[in-house]
């Protein structure tokens, strides 16, 4: 149906269509400039922590990546397989607050003007371009202007692309296109569930035996995008600079020409043919047991180059003419690439790539880090007058807006030149996890673990082109990048194997220990400052008591600087040090230094902890935080201080210092008893019958709901219980949206960011903690309650790793696999999120009406926020009317995690017969006969839409149509969707909440009433 759909718009437009060739482009830029509130979503420039060039320092080169283009945090139904017809498409603004995009404007199909195949006949050829520019982006454009999130990092690509087809009528091809665009959340057969993968196709007329395409594609980014100075500076090449794409799962077919696109002051070069361009078709590469993708690797100063010159829709190069000589690249201007089908033969073009990365170098002023305000101290003294080498130390504390852009560029799901980062906490906006006040993101980066701190400083070394300092060798091979806490889960030696298995058990999950981490002093990476260079920087500071009644931590900066022109090296948050010397040894669990006291100084944070229940610092705490530093590569290894220190708090001492163990716990003023007063505010439903979009009536037991979606505060409430009651969460949570935008945050904004399994978990010590019995749990006798959050982090491979069909390490191939099998007992009075069925019976508030306020879809404005009110941020919830049930929010502000979708594929209960309380489970695949793989199956998203979106009517029944809100993997998490439990007096449900199914009219005519039938027989 789809793919008719889309022929008949293709058949439309050619009605309306000429050759089109001098429209000038619709640019989304221009819309954008209409919606008054999106200038307030700017990033602020010319922070305090942010790099200040120093225009008369001399020019310095620096070798570092200025285009690292990662995926979009985009999510699942928001794209398609209907090419430039769908959200899939490029240049095509398809958002809530943009108007949705002609033929016209995209693209340009030109008819009787092109004699493709050179038989005279112009009539049965045509060609269909989206013309060259480097003013309209080629690439989706960002939200509002198209349904994908904001990214921060090189999103933006320019170019075109152009078939040529030939013995073919676009009015008879249909989806010529193809898939063209972006996939979002499409999960490879690899190892990463948040790879959003990248199709360029083309198809010829199938049922013409003569017919043919001509494909070809240009990708360009410009310098206005470029990272680390790279936009503002000079950028030249040298003989380490390189250019790469990857193109992997396998998907390859048709491209016999693959080259690099570099333009150099006003001229575009394009090089040789990277060879060898892949021969094998996409459906044999596993079989043929050769790679599963393609990386070529360009050496820009080492490669022969030619010019290139694309206007409109002529994007091809004709090497046949060319000139190939070598090019001194001195003035960078763009970076891309090319790939092209250039014969005529019958096959269709396919690839899928994944991301784009260049290395170049940056001519600036000679300043440590083009990310980071640094100062740099030399001529300093220890104590006892030890020698400190020179180095560069952060002016201030790291702070969360700059960690945002270092773990998405570290965990960035393309995996190109070098593996990636795995973390264990995503991080917080300062004292977030301690008091209840609003937050923003210029307040230091706390609450990771130490060992994220340690890769947080390599990845920021890798992002900017320096020598990371932390290794798990003493050879100085394996860079540190937290692998260990990747996802290890292994059944079966193979995958026919494990899918014949996994219908019948959990993955078995490896557990890592820690690696030690050996230290190169020699490197000119960032790192943890020692205590000795630490106190240096502090210089002759005193420590003050702050001022009024402190109530947390404040922004980078706020106060006047030191001596050494440092701010907050007393105060706002304590601040890691290294003081191992050159390995630490976790085995051992040398004590770990935080140096500079906290908000609350001179209070200790015994006296202040975070949690009622105690703080555990080494596992990440609100009141810590990093200050980076780094030093010109081959200085020896800097003295230590704080020898000897033993696990404390001291207060007194100059600098205070907190010195503490990886199991230390400190602060405990409470124990973790069940409450006799319950968390939630919660409305009770009294359950009855709907009739839902298919027009069949669905039966809903009484339950009670939340009237709220729950907050960033009642998570943290909770969440702290639940960890001194030995639970474990995945992700942090955070303050609604403040993974996007400058705004400041409140805790009681929904709590976002975390992922279905964090929510079930959540939804388990609320059980507890109220002393109610939890719903799920890890074993099939329900004895094993789920007190720990699975968490999926994907194993992170290079490139070159990435594209072998079997040199991967071991653990699951993806999300669909790592997952481990819940069990929920249905008949308890435990916390659970909603069914699809309950939460569409709740949004509805027992009306009849269009939307649950009505039949009028603007009065909905007093109901929901979404794009079109929301000015692009979440609010704190209860801020609009309720719905008739009295629930608050139940659509808009966020979209709302449920149990399950509606339906579960599963032949023994049909989706049309399961009416009675419909559980739909995504674990209906227990125990299933090993020949039918059923893998656990995506979750819903429902309430929509988020404030992302806009448009209070999904589907004109009710506002929301659960099965059309999306769907998505059990393991993401959004900065828009959060959750609303549930819960039933005990007894309500079966134990495994399956009801008899509904018979159907036809079948119940025909069953016998045995009381009046007469056996004439007898």
């Amino acid at each position: 149906m789809r793919r008719m759909a889309v022929a008949a718009c293709l058949a439309l437009a050619l009605c309306i269509l000429a050759t089109g060739q001098d429209k000038p482009l619709a640019n989304p830029k221009d819309e954008l400039s209409k919606i008054p509130w999106l200038k307030d979503t700017a990033r602020r420039a010319d922070r305090l922590w942010q790099t200040k060039y120093d225009m008369s320092k001399p020019e310095a080169a620096y070798s570092t990546r200025i285009v690292s283009y990662a995926g979009k945090w985009t999510r699942h139904s928001f794209g398609g397989h209907g090419g430039l017809g769908s959200n899939c498409g490029w240049r095509y603004a398809n958002g809530p607050l943009v108007p949705r995009k002609t033929w016209q404007e995209i693209g340009q199909l030109i008819l009787n003007e092109a004699d493709v195949d050179g038989d005279g006949d112009k009539a049965d050829d045509f060609i269909f371009s989206l013309p060259f520019s480097m003013e309209v982006p080629l690439s989706i454009p960002d939200w509002p202007a198209a349904c994908v999130f904001p990214e921060r990092l090189s999103s933006t690509f320019y170019g075109g692309a152009t078939y040529y087809c030939g013995n073919n009528k676009p009015n008879e091809s249909g989806n010529f296109s193809g898939e063209m665009g972006v996939n979002p959340d499409h999960n490879p057969p690899f190892f990463d569930s948040r790879a959003e993968d990248h199709p360029i196709n083309g198809m010829r007329h199938k049922t013409i035996p003569n017919s043919f395409l001509r494909h070809y594609v240009v990708m360009l980014w410009k310098k206005d995008d470029f990272l680390n100075g790279g936009g503002r500076f000079r950028v030249s090449f040298d003989d380490a600079s390189r250019l790469a794409v990857l193109l992997t799962r396998g998907y390859w077919y048709g491209w016999n020409d693959v080259r690099y696109v570099v333009r150099n002051k006003e001229q575009l070069y394009i090089s040789e043919i990277i060879e060898p361009v892949p021969d094998y078709p996409f459906k044999d590469a596993g079989k043929l047991k050769k790679p599963s993708g393609y990386l070529p690797v360009c050496r820009p100063a080492k490669t022969k180059w030619a010019a290139y010159r694309p206007q409109g829709y002529h994007v091809e190069f004709d090497p046949k003419d060319a000139s190939f000589e070598a090019v001194k690249f001195d003035d960078v201007q763009a970076v891309g690439w090319y790939i092209a089908k250039t014969d005529a033969s019958p096959a269709q073009t396919h690839c899928k790539w994944y991301g784009f990365e260049a290395d170049a170098v940056v001519h600036s002023p000679a300043e440590p880090s083009p990310n980071m305000e640094m100062a740099t101290l030399s001529g300093k003294k220890t104590a006892d007058g030890k020698d400190i080498p020179a180095f560069n130390i952060a002016t201030c504390e790291t702070p969360y807006a700059m960690w945002q852009n270092i773990y998405r560029w570290g965990d960035s799901p393309h995996h190109i030149l070098q593996a990636r980062y795995v973390y264990a906490k995503s991080g917080s906006m300062g004292s977030m996890g301690y008091g209840k006040r609003e937050h923003e993101h210029d307040e230091p980066l706390t609450d990771i673990t130490f060992y994220d701190a340690l890769a947080l400083c390599n990845t920021l070394s890798e992002m900017e082109g320096k020598t990371p300092c932390y290794y798990t060798d003493t050879e100085f091979k394996e860079v540190f990048k937290n692998r260990h806490i990747a996802t290890y889960a292994t059944l079966g030696k193979d995958v026919g194997e494990y899918v014949k298995l996994r219908n019948f058990s959990s993955p078995n999950y490896e557990i890592k220990p820690a690696p030690k981490i050996y230290v190169k002093w020699q490197a000119d990476g960032h790192r943890l400052p020692t205590a000795a260079e630490w106190t240096a920087g502090l210089g002759g500071q005193k420590p003050q008591a702050q001022d009024g009644k402190p109530d947390g931590t404040k922004p980078v900066g706020s106060g006047k600087p030191n001596e050494n022109g440092l701010y907050d090296m007393i105060g706002n948050v304590w601040e890691l040090c290294w003081t191992f010397g050159d390995v630490y040894d976790p085995d051992a669990d040398p004590p770990v230094a935080v140096l500079g006291g906290d908000f609350n100084y001179p209070k200790s944070p015994a006296d202040e902890p975070a949690s009622p229940y105690g703080d555990a610092p080494y596992k990440g705490d609100p009141r810590i935080g990093v200050r980076l530093l780094c030093r010109d590569a081959g200085l020896p290894a800097p003295p230590m201080g704080a020898d000897g220190a033993k696990p404390g708090v001291y207060m007194n001492d100059l600098p205070p210092r907190w010195v503490f163990g990886k199991n230390e716990a400190v602060g405990k003023k409470a124990d973790a008893k069940p409450v006799s007063k319950a968390v939630l505010d919660m409305v009770d439903l009294p359950g009855g019958s709907f009739i839902r979009h298919d027009r069949k009536t669905v039966k809903v037991a009484p339950f009670a709901m939340a009237k709220y979606t729950i907050t960033f505060d009642r998570w943290k409430t909770v969440r702290q219980w639940a960890q001194a009651s030995g639970y474990e969460f995945y992700r942090n949570g955070d303050m609604g949206s403040m993974f996007f935008f400058d705004f400041t945050h409140s805790p009681d904004e929904p709590v976002t960011n975390i992922t279905w399994f964090d929510m079930i978990t959540w939804c388990n010590a609320l059980s507890e903690m109220e002393g109610r019995t939890p719903c799920y749990y890890e074993d099939e006798a329900c004895t094993k309650i789920v007190r720990k959050a699975f968490a999926f982090r994907p194993i992170k491979l290079d490139g070159y790793q990435y594209i072998q069909v079997d040199s991967t390490p071991a653990g699951c191939r993806d999300g669909s696999y790592a997952k481990p099998f819940i069990f929920t007992r249905w008949d308890v009075d435990g916390y659970r999120l909603p069914t699809a069925a309950e939460f569409d019976f709740a949004i509805r508030g027992g009306t009849t009406t269009r939307y649950f306020w009505g039949d009028d879809e603007k009065a909905g404005q007093d109901y929901v926020w979404d794009a079109g009110n929301s000015c692009g941020r979440t609010h704190p919830v209860g801020m609009k009317k309720p719905n008739p049930h009295g629930l608050f929010d139940i659509q808009g502000n966020v979209k709302e995690w449920l149990f399950s979708g509606e339906g579960q594929n599963d032949d023994d209960r049909p989706y049309d017969r399961d009416l009675d309380n419909p559980i739909a489970s995504p674990f209906y695949g227990y125990k299933k006969p090993s020949e039918v793989f059923a893998p656990i199956k995506n979750a819903i998203l429902a309430g929509g839409p988020s404030f992302l979106y806009g448009g209070a009517n999904i589907n004109q029944q009710h506002g929301v149509a659960v099965e059309s809100s999306g769907s998505s993997d059990l393991t993401h998490y959004y900065p828009d969707v959060s959750f609303r439990p549930v819960r039933c007096a005990a007894g309500t449900h079966p134990r495994d909440g399956l009801r008899p199914l509904e018979i159907e009219e036809i079948v119940k005519k025909m069953l016998i009433n045995k009381e009046k039938f007469n056996d004439l027989g007898k």
